[in-house]
Parts: structure tokens; sequence; C-alpha cells
């Protein structure tokens, strides 16, 4: 296809794919760079930046290209005739080359098997998530409330450095369950009794397991010193909480 064919569109079309794929390849050698020789590796931030600007230059040239399609694919190059094809033979050779490279056909295969699969994986996802459950419930009844994790129990408590000033418990909450456990079954044995006598100062109250408290008056103690008051005062001081005086003296033994 000649040049003189070529609007002036289609090759602003044609600049612009080159100029993204410039910066696009400038981008990814600046990032591989960057992590390649710097020790530590740069900060997440950062990685997370330079890719979200890496993807959004591929949706660009993407877009470009597709936008386009109709020219790029009537578009043949070919060197013209004072181009130095034997000093620049190499150049040449990638210019007018149809097939990709083998490293970058490969990465091209691995990505569209990729895609082909992504939704037919096998039942990959559903084993995941079936462990992902099983050990969170593993972890759950036998670990959360664990004072050490596994590892350093594996390892020894005695070289754990909690940091905390307090001393944790070595025990594994099994431990405490047993404990539960046995004082669960002692409350049971003594709820089995069948009648608790507790004798009081005034009367005494049977407590039964099936039925309702009972009650029965006794001996009721005397203190020797002691007012004496008669029903009118004691239901006065009940309703209004009026103070009474004294009915009459103590009754003495």
């Amino acid at each position: 296809m000649d040049t003189t064919a070529l609007s002036s569109e289609d090759l602003k079309a044609l600049d612009s794919v080159r100029t993204q794929l410039y910066n696009l390849t400038r981008s990814i050698q600046t990032l591989n760079r960057g992590i390649r020789s710097t020790h530590p590796l740069p900060p997440w931030p950062s990685i997370h930046t330079s890719t979200q600007m890496l993807v959004q230059a591929t949706h660009d040239l993407i877009t470009n290209l597709s936008n386009h399609a109709e020219i790029f694919n009537k578009v043949v190059v070919y060197p013209s005739t004072n181009y130095p094809g034997r000093t620049q033979e190499d150049i040449l050779g990638q210019l007018l080359r149809k097939k990709l490279e083998p490293p970058v056909e490969k990465l091209v295969e691995e990505g569209l098997s990729m895609g082909a699969n992504k939704y037919h994986d096998e039942g990959v996802c559903e084993r995941s998530r079936t462990w992902l459950l099983e050990r969170i419930g593993e972890y759950i009844q036998t670990e959360m409330e664990d004072n050490f994790t596994a590892d350093e129990r594996a390892r020894g408590l005695d070289t754990v450095n909690t940091g905390l000033r307090r001393k944790l418990d070595p025990r594994r909450p099994s431990d405490d369950d047993d404990d539960d456990e046995d004082e669960e079954s002692d409350d049971e044995d003594d709820e089995k009794m069948e009648h608790v006598q507790v004798q009081l100062s005034v009367t005494s109250v049977n407590v039964t397991t099936d039925g309702p408290v009972e009650f029965g008056m006794g001996q009721v103690a005397t203190n020797p010193t002691g007012t004496v008051r008669t029903e009118e005062d004691i239901l006065r001081f009940a309703t209004s909480g009026a103070t009474v005086r004294p009915a009459g003296p103590p009754i003495r033994k």
C-alpha cells in the first residue's frame, strides 16, 4: 500500500500506535529494572501505581488498535530503495517480521490458555473453598482461643517471647473444657439432691429441684434489748415510714 494512499488521519493513527508502544515498552522496562535492582523491593504503593499505569496504557493501546483495525489490516510495510538493507539487516528483519519471537509467542499462548480456562478450572475453586471452610472450622474449634500458635508449641513455650507483662496460661483450651466438664458434673450431682435445708434465724426454707420454694415458720429468736412494737405501729411504719415511739419496755428473759 503506497503512502500516498494514506490519509492524514491514518498517519496520525499509525503514529499514535507507535507512540503508545514506545511508552508502554519504556514503562515495562522501568518497572522491571526497579524490581530487579532495588533491595529491598520498592514500596507497595509505588508498585501498585506503576502496575495501574501499565494496565491503563495497555487498555488504551488495545482500544486504539480496535478503532483503526481496518486500516491496520491493509497497511503493508516494505523498505524503500535507499534503505541500507545490508548494514541494517537485523533491524530490517525485526521490522518486517510477521511472526512473534519464540519467547513472546510462548507468553501469548500462556495468556490465551489462561483466559480460555478462566471459567473451566475443573473444580479448583470448589476444592479450594471446601478446604478453606474445613481449615477455618478446625481453627475455630481448636486454635482460636489458644494463647499460643501450633508452631510456638512445636518449638517449645519456653522460647516464646510474647512481649506481655502478664503470664499467659500455657494450657490448651481443650484442658479448660475438661475442667468445665468436671465442674458441670459436680453441679449435676448437687442438683440430684432432693432437698436442701437452709436454716435461718427466723424461718426454714426447703429448696426442691422439682417444685417451688417452701417456707416454714419456726421458732423466732428474740433480742433481749429489742423494743416491743404493736401491730398498729408496724403497719404505720410499713405504709408511711413514720417512726413511732416505743410502746413499752423491752422484754427481758
